[in-house]
């Protein structure tokens, strides 16, 4: 698979997650509704960005590791737009 997008009503709000895997980067577009938090897991670890910029820096992200060779990544609410690269 190179593209997936799903969604799922939770009693919260709408949950999206969009990825696509493409030239080597792995890409997820993720919306995560009101008075929420997620714990999001991207397939490979390194550098992860968040609209282009470094997701540990980036508004409503809380922290960003690299576990057993995965990026992890937990948020507030909020949509985001993660990329990480092999």
């Amino acid at each position: 698979l190179q593209h997936v997008k799903v969604w799922y009503r939770s009693i919260r709000g709408k949950i999206i997650s969009e990825w696509t895997i493409n030239g080597g980067k792995f890409k997820l577009n993720v919306t995560i509704p009101a008075g929420t938090t997620a714990t999001i897991t991207l397939p490979w670890g390194g550098a992860v960005l968040e609209g282009g910029k470094d997701a540990a820096k980036a508004a409503g992200v809380t922290k960003v590791e690299t576990r057993e060779g995965k990026s992890v990544i937990e948020v507030g609410s909020g949509e985001y737009m993660f990329e990480v690269g092999r």
